[in-house]
C-alpha cells in the first residue's frame, strides 16, 4: 500500500507539471508510462533494514523497455553498498506479510525546488495539490507538508538524514522519477524521499 500511494504521488506532481511542458511520442505510438519497482536488503549498524524503490518509467513503444528497465534498476542498486535485491515473494514470507506501513498512517514531508526546469511555475502548488488528494478519496492515509526545505532528496543515493523530501534529481535512462521508501524489520516506514528528474 505504501508503495502504491507513493507512486501515485508523484505521477500526480509529474502529470501537473507534464501538462504545460506536452508529451512526448514516437514514430511507433504514443509514449506509455509504467510503474517499476524493487525491494533492497540492506544491513545498517548490525541491524537489517530494508529500501523499496519505486521508479515512475516512460515507454517509448521502440521495444526495448524491459531492457531499459533493468539497466535503471541496476544503476539504482549499485547506489547501495551491499545491498541485497529481494522478491516481493520473499518480502511477504520472510519479513513482513504486507511490506512497510506508515504507524500513523500519515507522513510529513517537505517539497525542495532547487534544480526544477527552468520556466516551471506552480508546481509547489502541485505537489502539495498531489499530496492533498489523498483525503478526497478515501485513502486511509494523509500526507502532511511541511515548510519548503533546502534537504536535497537523497534517500535514493543511499544517504538518509531523517526527512521525507519531494525535489528533483537528475534520472538516468527513461525514469521519469523515483520514490526511495526505507523501512524496518516490523514494517514500520522511517523515510521517504522523491527525485522528480528535470529533464
Amino acid at each position: 500500500m505504501g508503495a502504491v500511494l507513493l507512486v501515485a504521488f508523484v505521477s500526480a506532481c509529474l502529470a501537473t507539471s507534464l501538462a504545460g511542458h506536452g508529451t512526448s511520442a514516437s514514430a511507433d505510438g504514443p509514449t506509455q508510462y509504467y510503474d517499476t519497482d524493487f525491494t533492497l536488503s540492506l544491513q545498517r549498524d548490525g541491524q537489517w533494514s530494508f529500501v523499496t524503490i519505486a521508479m515512475l518509467m516512460a515507454d517509448d513503444g521502440t521495444g526495448d523497455f524491459q531492457t531499459k528497465a533493468a539497466a535503471a534498476r541496476a544503476d539504482v542498486i549499485a547506489r547501495f553498498d551491499g545491498a541485497v535485491p529481494i522478491a516481493d515473494a520473499e518480502v511477504s514470507a520472510q519479513y513482513v506479510l504486507n511490506s512497510f506501513r506508515w504507524a500513523d498512517r500519515t507522513a510529513t514531508w517537505s517539497y525542495n525546488p532547487s534544480g526544477k526546469p527552468t520556466g516551471l511555475t506552480g508546481d509547489a502548488d502541485a505537489v502539495a495539490a498531489a499530496a492533498a488528494s489523498w483525503a478526497t478519496v478515501g485513502a486511509n492515509f494523509h500526507f502532511s507538508s511541511d515548510d519548503p526545505t533546502t534537504a536535497i532528496p537523497r534517500t535514493c543515493q543511499d544517504v538518509t538524514d531523517g526527512r521525507n523530501t519531494v525535489g528533483w534529481y537528475a534520472q538516468s535512462g527513461s525514469v521519469l522519477a523515483m520514490t526511495c521508501t526505507y523501512w524496518n524489520s516490523s514494517g514500520n516506514a522511517t523515510e521517504f524521499d522523491m527525485e522528480i528528474d528535470p529533464g
